[in-house]
């Protein structure tokens, strides 16, 4: 059961990162993680935030149709 739990939590360290802005200390407040995991939550979420904003290669070879 523990397991499950933790699985459970992992899967929403990335959610509330995107949800609060990536801070790492309120990611490690929450989810009781240390700060190198925390700062790697927070980068992998600010990474993703800035691919899903950026145009598609397709979008810019089409000219945006």
């Amino acid at each position: 059961m523990a397991a499950f739990l933790d699985h459970i939590r992992r899967g929403r360290i990335l959610p509330e990162a995107l949800a609060t802005g990536a801070g790492p200390l309120h990611l490690a407040l929450v989810f009781n993680i240390d700060h190198t995991n925390a700062m790697a939550c927070a980068s992998a979420a600010i990474t993703f935030s800035a691919a899903q904003s950026m145009p598609s290669a397709r979008a810019v070879a089409d000219g945006g149709r």
